[in-house]
């Protein structure tokens, strides 16, 4: 299982450790592969989120 998650800069990507402790609590051995992408300014909405 793969998460893309959208995040607006460097602020949002230090929250990355701390998801990951969260899941693997809850998750255990299914842990997903997360993939921060980020994106500088606004993260788009609609139909541009679609692309």
């Amino acid at each position: 299982m793969k998460i893309a998650i959208l995040v607006e800069g460097a602020t949002e990507v230090a929250f990355r450790e701390k998801l990951r402790e969260f899941l693997q609590n809850r998750l255990q051995q299914k842990m997903p592969k997360l993939k921060f992408i980020r994106q500088d300014g606004c993260i788009p909405k609609e139909t541009k989120l679609k692309r």
